[in-house]
C-alpha cells in the first residue's frame, strides 16, 4: 500500500539475503575459487533472477494468501517480503564476496577496492535510473538497458582474457533490439493488465497512466465510473457524486460567502465539479503530491466532462506549503480529503507547521476541514488516539474547531466564530447560497451533527490518556503517522500495536538502556579475558564497526529522506537520485580510506576513532538544523552520510587482514555484517524510532549506537588459540553466556521501564462509548 511498513519490510529483506548470499560464499571455499575465476558468467544469473523476482513481487499476495481487497498485514508482509526478494539479493551477495576473491592477487587491500568500484557503480546505476525515470521510460525499458550494459561488460571480461563469448554479445543486441520491436511496451501492457485483473476483475481495463512518481491503472465500472487504481487499490473515484456533494455541502455551509477553494487528496474533481455549479466560485485549485498525475486525469476527465475546461478550474504545480505562502489571507475553503498518514509523508498535511502555513493562508472567514477516520457509535483505542492527536493539533493553531462524527470523521477548524454544529443554522446558510440544491439537499445537512455523537466524539477525543506532548504532531515528531500505524496495525490485527503505543510513553530511554547494557558488558568480558593471554586478534570491534555503520547509516538515510519529504513533498522522483548522491559519498569514502591506511604512522583504529568521532558530531549538527533545510543542505547531508559510511569498510578490512584473513573470508564477513546492520537499521528507524521519537530523537540514538565504537575499537582483544583452550572455559560457550546474560539484563530493564509507563487497560474513551451519559469515575482495587 505504499507506506513505511511495507518499504521497511522490502529493504530489510532484501539486505537479508544479501548478508546470506555473503555467508554462502564465506562457507564454501572449493566452489568459490572456481566461480570466482569465471564470475563473468555468474553475474548473468543476475538476468532470470530479476525476471524471477519480478514474477514473485506481482503474485506476493497470491504466495501469502492475502486477497487483493485485504490489507497487507505486517506479518504477512515479511514473509512475503523475504520469499520474493530472495532471487536478485542473493546474487548480489554472492557476487560481492566472489569479486573480492577475483581480485585479490591483483593489488592491495581487495575488499575496499571492490566495494569502491561497487559504490560508484550504485552511483552511476541510481542516477542513470534516476533520468530515465524522470524521462518516463518505462520499466521494462530500463530492464533491457540493464541487461545490455551487463552483457557488453562480460564481452569485455572475456576480451581482457584473450577470449571472446559469442553469446553475450548476441544477448546484449537482442535487448537492445526490444526496444525499438516494442517487446518492453507489450511486457508492460500485459503485466498493468495482469494487475488490474488481479485488484478489479469486474470492471474494464481501460489504460495506464505513467509519471516520474508512479504508474496508475484506469478503467469503467459498469461504463459510468472512472476508477484509478495506484500502490495495489483504488485511489480514485470519477464521479463520486453523494459523497462529493455531502462533502461540499459542509463547507460550505460553514462559509457561505466562499469565492475561492483549495481541495486536496481524493475525490478532488467530484468536488470541484459539484463547486463549479456555483456562480459565486471564482477559483478553484487542485492539488496532489504527484502534479503530472493530475494533469492527466483532468484530461482523461474532460474527454467526457467538457465542463472541466473550465477557467476556473487549476492544478497547482508546486509543492503546497509554497503555494500557500504565495496566496495569503485569499482562501475560503480547504479541503483535506486525505487519507490516514500511515506514510511519512502525509504527516506534513497533520503537523502544527502546516496548520499554521494554512491558517495564514485562509481569508478571515475561511474554514479548514480534515478527515480522519472515525466510528459511528465506537472509537476503539488508536481511533481515539488519532482523533485526539489531530484535535490537540488543531486547536494549538485555530481558536475553533467543530466535529462532525462519522466513519469518516471530518474537523472542520478556522478563526471565525461563524463555525457552528447548530444544524437549522447550517441548513439556513446553505439554501441561502444560489445553486445549493444541485449540489446536495439543504435539509440533509440536519444528518450531519447529530448532537449526541457530536459530544461523544468530543469527550473520547479530549479524555486521551496520552500525555500533551504525544498528542502535538509536529514535521519534527510524527505522530499523526504513529497513529496511523498503530491503527494500520490494529486493523490488521497486528499484535505489535500496544507494545509500540508503550515504548512511545517510554520514549529514548527505551533505545538508550541496552545500548548502554551492550557497552558495560563488553567492558567486563575484555578485562575478565585478560587471565588468558593469546597470539590471535579479535575481529569483534571490527565487524561491531561495520553492522554499526550499516544500521547507522540506513537509518539517517530515513530520517533525512523523512525531513526531505516534510520539507518537499515527495520522494518518488527523487530517492534514486539520493541513493546516488549516498552513493558518491560512499565511493570518495572509500578511496580517502584507503589514501589515509597508506601512512605508515596511521593505523587503521586511530583513523575509525576520528571517523566515528567526526561522524557523530555531524548527527547531531544534522539535528539542530530544524527549519534552516534546504535543497543545498540535503545534498550536502546525503554527500556526508555516505563519505562518512564509506570511511569504515577499508578500515576494517584491513583490521581482517591483520587477523589473517583471506580476501574471499573478510568480504563475505564485512558484506554480511553491513548487510545485518543495514536490515536492522530499515526495519528499526523506519518502523519504531522515526515515527515513535522523530527525526531528532533518531539522531540521538543513531549517535549513542555510534559512539558505542569509541568504546570498543581501543578494546580489541586477543581471541582464543587451539594451544590454550583447556586453560579456560570453552570460548563459544563463554561468549553465549555473556551474550545470554545481556539479553536477560535488557529484557529486565525494558520490561521494567515499559510497566512503569504502562497505559490504562481499559481507557476511558472505550467505558464512555459502553456507558453513555453516565459519569465515569477510576476506582483503586
Amino acid at each position: 500500500e505504499g507506506n513505511e511498513l511495507g518499504i521497511g519490510a522490502f529493504f530489510g529483506s532484501w539486505f537479508v539475503w544479501i548478508g546470506i548470499g555473503a555467508l554462502l560464499v564465506s562457507r564454501a571455499e572449493k566452489w568459490a575459487r572456481s566461480f570466482a575465476a569465471h564470475i563473468e558468467f555468474v553475474s548473468l544469473l543476475y538476468l532470470p533472477a530479476f525476471i524471477a523476482q519480478h514474477f514473485l513481487i506481482a503474485h506476493a499476495r497470491q504466495i501469502v494468501g492475502i486477497d487483493p481487497y485485504e490489507l497487507f498485514g505486517f506479518g504477512s508482509m515479511v514473509t512475503a517480503s523475504l520469499l520474493v526478494n530472495a532471487p536478485v539479493s542473493l546474487m548480489t551477495g554472492i557476487l560481492f564476496s566472489l569479486a573480492c576473491q577475483w581480485v585479490e592477487t591483483s593489488g592491495d587491500l581487495p575488499v575496499s577496492r571492490v566495494y569502491f568500484w561497487e559504490s560508484t557503480g550504485s552511483f552511476l546505476g541510481g542516477l542513470a535510473v534516476t533520468l530515465a525515470l524522470w524521462q518516463e521510460l518505462i520499466w521494462p525499458v530500463i530492464f533491457f538497458l540493464n541487461a545490455a550494459v551487463l552483457c557488453l561488460a562480460v564481452t569485455s571480461v572475456r576480451m581482457t582474457k584473450k577470449r571472446f563469448w559469442t553469446p553475450a554479445l548476441v544477448l546484449s543486441g537482442i535487448c537492445i533490439a526490444a526496444i525499438p520491436a516494442n517487446l518492453a511496451k507489450r511486457w508492460n501492457n500485459f503485466d498493468a493488465d495482469t494487475k488490474w485483473q488481479r485488484l478489479l476483475p469486474t470492471a474494464g481495463f481501460q489504460g495506464m497512466i505513467q509519471t516520474p512518481q508512479g504508474e496508475y491503472l484506469f478503467g469503467a465500472y459498469r461504463e459510468t465510473q472512472l476508477l484509478i487504481a495506484g500502490c495495489g487499490q483504488v485511489c480514485e473515484t470519477y464521479p463520486n457524486q453523494e459523497a462529493a456533494g455531502r462533502i461540499a455541502a459542509l463547507h460550505l455551509a460553514e462559509n457561505p460567502q466562499a469565492r475561492n477553494a483549495l481541495l486536496v487528496g481524493s475525490d478532488a474533481f467530484s468536488i470541484g465539479r459539484h463547486l463549479l455549479k456555483l456562480k459565486q466560485i471564482e477559483n478553484i485549485a487542485v492539488y496532489h503530491s504527484d502534479p503530472k498525475f493530475v494533469l492527466r486525469l483532468k484530461g482523461l476527465i474532460t474527454e467526457k466532462h467538457p465542463e472541466f475546461r473550465d477557467s476556473r478550474l487549476n492544478l497547482v504545480s508546486e509543492d503546497i506549503r509554497g503555494y500557500l505562502r504565495k496566496n495569503q489571507n485569499t482562501l475560503d475553503v480547504v479541503i483535506l480529503n486525505l487519507p490516514d498518514a500511515t506514510t511519512a509523508v502525509l504527516n506534513r498535511f497533520f503537523s502544527v507547521e502546516f496548520y499554521q502555513t494554512m491558517r495564514a493562508a485562509l481569508s478571515e472567514n475561511g474554514v479548514m476541514g480534515v478527515r480522519i477516520s472515525g466510528g459511528e457509535n465506537v472509537i476503539g483505542s488508536e481511533l481515539a488516539d488519532l482523533g485526539a492527536s489531530v484535535l490537540t493539533t488543531l486547536r494549538a493553531v485555530f481558536p475553533h474547531v467543530i466535529i462532525e462524527p462519522g466513519e469518516e470523521t471530518w474537523l472542520v477548524a478556522g478563526a471565525s466564530e461563524q463555525l457552528t454544529e447548530d444544524t437549522k443554522e447550517l441548513v439556513k446558510r446553505f439554501q441561502a447560497i444560489e445553486g445549493a440544491d444541485r449540489i446536495f439537499p439543504p435539509q440533509a445537512l440536519e444528518t450531519l451533527f447529530p448532537q449526541n455523537r457530536v459530544e461523544f466524539a468530543r469527550r473520547v477525543y479530549e479524555a486521551s490518556d496520552l500525555p500533551t506532548e504525544l498528542l502535538i504532531n509536529t514535521d519534527d515528531r510524527p505522530l499523526a503517522h504513529l497513529y496511523g500505524l498503530l491503527l494500520l496495525g490494529r486493523q490488521t490485527h497486528s499484535p505489535a500495536t500496544r507494545l509500540i503505543k508503550r515504548i512511545s510513553l517510554a520514549g529514548v530511554w527505551f533505545f538508550l538502556l541496552p545500548i548502554g547494557v551492550l557497552i558495560v558488558v563488553r567492558i567486563v568480558y575484555v578485562w575478565r579475558l585478560r587471565r588468558y593471554p593469546t597470539n590471535a586478534v579479535s575481529t569483534f570491534s571490527s565487524l561491531f564497526l561495520i553492522f554499526s555503520m550499516g544500521l547507522v547509516s540506513i537509518g539517517t538515510q530515513i530520517v533525512l529522506m523523512y525531513l526531505f519529504q516534510t520539507h518537499y513533498g515527495s520522494l518518488y522522483l527523487f530517492v534514486g537520485l539520493i541513493g546516488s548522491l549516498f552513493m558518491l559519498g560512499v565511493a570518495s569514502g572509500a578511496a580517502l580510506s584507503r589514501k589515509l591506511l597508506k601512512i605508515p604512522d596511521w593505523p587503521w583504529k586511530s583513523i575509525a576513532v576520528g571517523a566515528v568521532a567526526l561522524h557523530g558530531g555531524a548527527l547531531m549538527a544534522a539535528s539542530q538544523l530544524g527549519a534552516y533545510w534546504n535543497y543545498p543542505l540535503f545534498i550536502l547531508a546525503f554527500v556526508i552520510c555516505g563519505l562518512l559510511t564509506g570511511i569504515y569498510f577499508p578500515l576494517a578490512a584491513r583490521a581482517l587482514e591483520l587477523a589473517n584473513l583471506n580476501a574471499r573470508q573478510s568480504g563475505s564477513r564485512l558484506e554480511l555484517f553491513d548487510h545485518v546492520g543495514a536490515t536492522m537499521g530499515g526495519f528499526l528507524a523506519g518502523i519504531m524510532i522515526l515515527p515513535v521519537l522523530g527525526s531528532h530523537g533518531s539522531f540521538l540514538v543513531l549517535t549513542a549506537l555510534l559512539a558505542t565504537n569509541l568504546v570498543f575499537i581501543p578494546l580489541t582483544t586477543r581471541t582464543q588459540t587451539s594451544a590454550s583452550v583447556w586453560a579456560q572455559p570453552a570460548p563459544f560457550f563463554r561468549k553465549a553466556g555473556y551474550f545470554a546474560f545481556a539479553l536477560a539484563t535488557c529484557v529486565v530493564l525494558v520490561s521494567n521501564l515499559l510497566a512503569r509507563v504502562q497505559t490504562q487497560t481499559f481507557p476511558y474513551h472505550q467505558a464512555a462509548a459502553l456507558a453513555y451519559g453516565e459519569n465515569l469515575e477510576p476506582k483503586n482495587m
